[in-house]
């Protein structure tokens, strides 16, 4: 995440209300920045981690995030390379329990483009941190079902490119891992960690991951997921961000497939920050009905 101003960061990162953290699609959605990211400054140089501060500049990642409940009004484009953009409408609220981060993703595939054949409105519910779990279901009244590993790689629904694995982000947490020393992604220097599946992962599609953080405010730039000749299957960037209600937090991300060229979009299109959900709205065992806020609630993007 971008951190807030270098001063206020600081004391932040002091106070014990900051062990709140975000994972998963967290880590790209919520974030504190520094101005001098907005006002256009750059680091100009970034020197490799010496041995012993590599594990602390990964956790220091893990460990970030940003105090109270948030909801999100947002769409998803996809872009294929050929033919037009199709969107879909959806609201993701997100909040903390004793396991960490957790998020609700409701998503209508009908939302802004009626046409006959889309796929009914379908939810999910995602559990980070150390044990990382996921629930779908179809329609707004059916029973929350675990995905299991065999679904992880499968499309959210067909017409998009984001997965469960995409949500979950496993390999944050992963283990065995190389710090790979600074590289240079567009303006900004990153500093790059190749991320190892454990033994016994039966996901044979993802060899690795690199991970790419800001050498400097330790903010999520990229995630590549690797095969095994260390080729990028998929690219996951982070975009543009804004400020809302007093905080920063990622505006667009977008998720590309690289042997097809095609490319789905997340776009945050309004957003209420400061809340106090409800957990039972995260319990999938319950079902119960997420709440909706009143759009004068929500901060326009």
């Amino acid at each position: 995440m971008f951190p807030f101003y270098k001063r206020i960061a600081q004391k932040i990162l002091r106070s014990t209300d900051y062990t709140r953290l975000i994972t998963g699609l967290f880590f790209a959605l919520i974030l504190t920045a520094n101005q001098s990211l907005a006002d256009g400054a750059r680091p100009r140089f970034a020197e490799a981690l010496p041995t012993e501060a590599v594990h602390p500049f990964l956790e220091s990642f893990r460990t970030q995030g940003l105090q109270g409940d948030y909801s999100f009004k947002f769409l998803l484009e996809h872009l294929p390379r050929r033919g037009k953009t199709m969107r879909y409408g959806g609201t993701l609220w997100g909040s903390w329990n004793e396991s960490g981060p957790v998020s609700r993703f409701a998503i209508d595939p009908g939302v802004t483009d009626q046409e006959s054949g889309r796929p009914a409105a379908r939810e999910w519910i995602v559990q980070n941190g150390g044990q990382q779990q996921a629930w779908a279901r179809e329609g707004t009244d059916g029973t929350f079902e675990p995905i299991d590993a065999t679904a992880l790689m499968e499309p959210l629904f067909e017409g998009v490119l984001y997965r469960p694995f995409d949500l979950l982000m496993p390999f944050i947490y992963w283990d065995d891992y190389e710090y790979e020393g600074p590289k240079a992604i567009g303006t900004r220097l990153a500093y790059q960690f190749l991320m190892k599946p454990p033994a016994g992962l039966d996901l044979p599609q993802v060899h690795a991951v690199r991970l790419s953080l800001d050498s400097e405010y330790r903010a999520l730039m990229r995630i590549e997921i690797l095969d095994t000749s260390g080729e990028a299957l998929t690219r996951f960037e982070v975009e543009s961000f804004k400020k809302v209600q007093g905080q920063y937090i990622v505006k667009r991300i977008t998720l590309g497939e690289q042997t097809s060229g095609e490319r789905t979009r997340f776009r945050v299109t309004a957003a209420v920050l400061n809340l106090e959900l409800p957990m039972q709205i995260f319990d999938a065992e319950k079902n119960i009905k997420a709440p909706e806020f009143a759009p004068e609630k929500f901060t326009e993007l």
